[in-house]
C-alpha cells in the first residue's frame, strides 16, 4: 500500500476488536479513564444537577426498537414528493455563464479604464513603500 492508503492505527485496532453489545461495556478512549459504573461517586456529585437527572432517566427509559426509528408514513410522503420536485427542477435550472473579467474591462470608457490604472498602480506603490518601511530597507527622513 502506499502513504496516502494507509489507514491510522486505532481505525485497524477497531476492526480487529470482535463487535460487543454497547450496554455491556462503556465506550473507552485513549488517554482517559473509563466511567465508573457505580452511582454516587465523586465525579457525580461534582458534577451539574440537570447532568445527573438525564441520566437517570436514560437508566429508566428503555431502549428503542429499530421501528421506533422509522421515518412515520405522512412524512415519507413528503420527503419523496420533494425529491420528486427536485428530480424535476433539475432539468430546468440552467447554468449562466459570467462574462469573463476581460470584458468588463473591455467594456469601460477610455477614460475609465484610466482611472483604474492608475489608481492600481498607487495601491501597488503605497504597499510596497509600505512593506519597505516595514522590513527596515528604507528609514523614513522625520
Amino acid at each position: 500500500m502506499g502513504e496516502e492508503q494507509q489507514e491510522p492505527a486505532w481505525l485497524v485496532r477497531l476492526r480487529r476488536q470482535p463487535p460487543q453489545p454497547e450496554a455491556e461495556q462503556p465506550p473507552v478512549v485513549e488517554g482517559r479513564p473509563a466511567p465508573a459504573d457505580q452511582a454516587g461517586t465523586a465525579e457525580d456529585q461534582q458534577g451539574p444537577a440537570w447532568l445527573a437527572d438525564l441520566r437517570e432517566q436514560q437508566q429508566q427509559e428503555p431502549p428503542r426498537a429499530a421501528e421506533d426509528l422509522r421515518i412515520p408514513l405522512g412524512q415519507a410522503d413528503m420527503v419523496e414528493g420533494l425529491r420528486e420536485q427536485m428530480i424535476q427542477t433539475q432539468g430546468t435550472l440552467e447554468y449562466e455563464e459570467k462574462p469573463p473579467l476581460t470584458r468588463i474591462f473591455s467594456s469601460l470608457k477610455p477614460a475609465q479604464r484610466l482611472i483604474l490604472t492608475i489608481l492600481l498602480f498607487l495601491d501597488v506603490a503605497l504597499c510596497g513603500c509600505m512593506a519597505l518601511v516595514m522590513a527596515g530597507r528604507v528609514m523614513l527622513p522625520f
